[in-house]
């Protein structure tokens, strides 16, 4: 008997820890729906509305990951997705309407463009296709779809994307299309040389026709809005407000914006009523038990969050402050121990968890830096991305004509006091889209 009650106790704890972790790693949103259906279930879990909601926030990431993109002289209006506006799909509705097509035609052609992705490209199966639909059917609405505007639309890789631009363009040269079909890999790398051995031309011809290719759309479904299905809002678990005379950082919990759940003083005053029988009790008593666990978890949820955000945000002041970055490293060991919890706790905590500040809404796993070095002039930390700001710097400030090797830009950062190998400047580099040495020749 002893030994059965021991047992029971053990299951009630492991219910109460896993329960304890899961709300823990629940963000705003799936709190909000947990607590629902907990409150519908368990009569002692009471709820109160607010007095004021939180409007839902458009998701953000950081800011191209700290500046790693591919840059262009110019951002065009194609380069940013529309916030607003009519989706790519409604777009090319409009143009089907007025082709008045066959039925079967029209609905082939419509089925085509329900599988563009959302760069515009066709992601259907050629093969799939023509079997079930026939080769005449299919070459007819694939010629059709690429025939509507933004031009490029319907391709099935980059390669075909950029030779229907060329041809609504009107291009004769055929070293454009050379380049677009089969030399776009080595076009990347900078190997203008070998491009112009191969063909037989100029080098200054081939850098031309680069130009050209650069100027043209390789995503020709950006600039779009996303129809009602493909809009995703989120509520932000944290908000962060700037104290302008304190120059101070306020953090506000989400909770203050969710419905409050509290112990029913109703069904609780029930329990002192003798006229419930056991079974009666006993239910009552275990309801009763259970919702007070759950508004425990929930306090606990709470502090460890607005515990971890106070930390990432006092790392962080700079960008949520102006806006600045790089970020300074930043690792779950290094809040876990200020905090003196596991990371495991650490870990659930921000899983999937979003702040929001004046420069958009993040999530906060977007501001543990990793890959620390080490500064050898003061002993500070340098992060991976200020580490590629200072390639960049190396690389504007470089001769054009004889670019910095990996090596080179290795060497110059240790002499600033960043000891970093070769190899390590090769891979950020990469990750950054930096051009090699070769690709940012200029004859």
């Amino acid at each position: 008997m002893h030994l059965e009650i021991q047992e029971q106790q053990r299951q009630v704890q492991r219910g109460h820890v896993y329960l304890s972790m899961q709300i823990l790693e629940l963000n705003a949103m799936e709190l909000e729906r947990f607590l629902n259906a907990a409150a519908q279930e368990n009569p002692l879990l009471e709820a109160s509305v607010p007095e004021q909601r939180l409007e839902l926030e458009w998701i953000g990431t950081m800011p191209q990951k700290y500046g790693c993109r591919m840059q262009r002289d110019e951002q065009t209006d194609t380069d940013l997705p529309a916030e607003n506006g009519e989706s790519l799909e409604e777009y090319l509705s409009e143009q089907i309407a007025a082709l008045h097509l066959d039925a079967k035609t029209e609905q082939a052609l419509r089925f085509l463009v329900g599988n563009l992705n959302e760069n515009g490209y066709l992601d259907a199966s050629q093969e799939a296709l023509r079997a079930a639909w026939g080769e005449a059917l299919y070459d007819r609405s694939l010629s059709l779809l690429q025939g509507l505007e933004p031009a490029g639309i319907g391709a099935r890789n980059l390669a075909e994307c950029l030779t229907l631009q060329l041809r609504r363009q009107g291009e004769q040269d055929p070293l454009l299309y050379e380049l677009a079909q089969n030399y776009l890999e080595l076009l990347g790398k900078g190997q203008m040389k070998r491009i112009a051995q191969e063909l037989r031309t100029s080098i200054a011809r081939v850098e031309r026709a680069k130009r050209k290719l650069v100027q043209l759309t390789p995503k020709p479904g950006n600039g779009f809005g996303k129809n009602e299905m493909g809009i995703q809002y989120i509520l932000p678990d944290i908000e962060v407000v700037n104290e302008e005379k304190s120059e101070e950082l306020r953090l506000l919990l989400a909770d203050q914006y969710l419905p409050n759940y509290s112990i029913s003083s109703y069904y609780a005053s029930l329990l002192q009523n003798e006229n419930l029988n056991a079974e009666e009790r006993e239910y009552f008593q275990g309801k009763l038990r259970a919702a007070r666990w759950i508004i425990e978890c929930i306090d606990r949820r709470r502090t460890m969050l607005l515990n971890c955000a106070q930390i990432i945000t006092q790392a962080h002041k700079p960008f949520f402050r102006s806006g600045k970055l790089p970020l300074h490293p930043l690792a779950v060991q290094e809040i876990s121990e200020q905090l003196s919890v596991h990371p495991s706790t650490v870990y659930r905590t921000i899983k999937g968890k979003y702040i929001a500040c004046r420069y958009g809404t993040f999530l906060l796993s977007d501001f543990l830096i990793r890959c620390p070095l080490r500064n050898t002039a003061d002993r500070r930390k340098v992060g991976k991305d200020e580490v590629v700001q200072c390639m960049r710097r190396l690389i504007d400030a470089e001769e054009k004509r004889n670019p910095l090797s990996d090596q080179a830009i290795a060497d110059r950062l240790r002499r600033e006091g960043i000891e970093i190998s070769r190899r390590t400047v090769s891979k950020y580099r990469e990750e950054a889209l930096l051009p090699a040495a070769g690709a940012r020749r200029q004859h």
